[in-house]
């Protein structure tokens, strides 16, 4: 009884924590969901506008990529970056709150992937940004290359949060799976232990006789009773 209280307290709510396994799950959701997002403005509206498309007056990221090689390693970056949208918000959308601990610690490890694609990227655009710096002398372009910098730092810090709340939502999630794991375990293995200390007499009757007292052990082989069926000993 007291193995199965404290499995339903693990199931329920932490005694130090106050955070339950389904508050658990619905954060975990969240962050998610959250997290998707913030990847999508990364991606799609601050890395586009800056890296491929000209606005206003500004020129764009990659007219200014000297090397071939990096250029060649944003573009596919930023190509695969682009591309991982699609399964990314169909494996989101189709979490709930019925959904399996597995399932959400799956979508937690592509999130991650991702933004270390995101990040990845991002370094690169950083080391071609800063070539760019040390190659031009116009005050005018200098200003629009400390502009692109303070992007990148931005961009950087808002990927690096969202991937710190979704390392902190595995964790709980982990912790949560990990301590009911070990509750129900203990549970199992005193319900087992607590099934051997029934005996049950194949046949139906009346006890003849019981050698065998309260407190004491019984050993393998031992006779511990006689039942008396009706038909004899």
């Amino acid at each position: 009884d007291q193995a199965r209280a404290g499995l339903r307290l693990a199931q329920g709510q932490y005694t130090s924590t106050g955070v339950s396994l389904e508050s658990s799950k619905k954060n975990a959701i969240e962050t998610l969901r959250t997290s998707y997002i913030a990847a999508d403005e990364i991606i799609n509206i601050k890395i586009t506008q800056s890296l491929y498309e000209s606005t206003g007056n500004n020129p764009k990221i990659s007219t200014f990529i000297s090397d071939r090689k990096l250029s060649e390693s944003i573009r596919d970056k930023y190509l695969n970056s682009k591309g991982m949208f699609l399964d990314w918000k169909r494996v989101i959308d189709s979490l709930t709150f019925e959904s399996k601990d597995s399932e959400i610690e799956s979508a937690i490890v592509l999130s991650r992937k991702n933004f270390n694609t995101i990040n990845s990227l991002l370094d690169d655009m950083a080391l071609a940004i800063n070539d760019a710096t040390k190659g031009t002398n116009d005050a005018g372009t200098f200003a629009i290359f400390l502009t692109w910098q303070d992007m990148i730092k931005d961009t950087r810090a808002l990927a690096n949060s969202t991937m710190r709340n979704l390392t902190g939502t595995e964790s709980s999630i982990s912790s949560s799976v990990a301590q009911t794991s070990s509750a129900q375990a203990i549970v199992r293995n005193l319900e087992a232990q607590f099934a051997k200390t029934v005996i049950t007499s194949p046949i139906s009757g009346k006890i003849a006789s019981l050698p065998l007292r309260t407190g004491e052990l019984a050993q393998p082989g031992q006779l511990i009773a006689t039942v008396d069926g009706g038909g004899g000993l």
